[in-house]
């Protein structure tokens, strides 16, 4: 298993190769889920576990500003030629290797399977934030700009097609 300090590292690393940015990740021990905000993109990434009653998941959550950022460099566009599917495929793809670090907190050969990245609203995202365990919860703020990482084990309040 990773350590902490391992984990924060190839966070800060992959936001740094997808965004071209410098932001550096750091484990929230015992903290709350993040508050988020309607302007907030909210992406959650479903994983089977081999204990089919329980499910785990990967949730990432983003300021608006970071959101485009992200888009605008993934798709090579200015923010202002940007649509709203360019930033949720942006954000869906950066949930996805996010997720590859955070399945090492899980307990050892406790992973089955790895379903898609989903956008969620607010209110969805509230109910599984609030339903949830939070193993892990990375977070690199700047200023008003928020990109969180979270590790839910177990996941719970998810439902699939539950998008925005």
């Amino acid at each position: 298993m990773l350590q902490p300090h391992e984990i924060e590292a190839r966070l800060s690393s992959i936001w740094e190769a997808l965004a071209r940015e410098s932001r550096t990740f750091r484990l929230v021990v015992n903290g709350p889920g993040t508050a988020t905000a309607e302007g907030d993109r909210r992406i959650v990434l479903p994983l089977g576990l081999d204990d089919a009653s329980r499910r785990a998941g990967v949730a990432l959550v983003i300021s608006r500003e970071d959101a485009e950022t992200l888009a605008s460099v993934m798709f090579d566009l200015e923010p202002a030629e940007l649509s709203q599917s360019d930033i949720d495929d942006a954000c869906a793809e950066a949930c996805n290797v996010f997720s590859g670090c955070l399945v090492e907190y899980l307990p050892c050969g406790n992973l089955a399977d790895i379903g898609l990245p989903e956008a969620m609203a607010l209110d969805g995202y509230r109910l599984v934030s609030l339903a949830s365990g939070i193993r892990a919860l990375f977070e690199a703020r700047e200023q008003n700009r928020k990109l969180v990482v979270i590790l839910f084990d177990p996941m719970s309040g998810y439902e699939p097609g539950g998008a925005v």
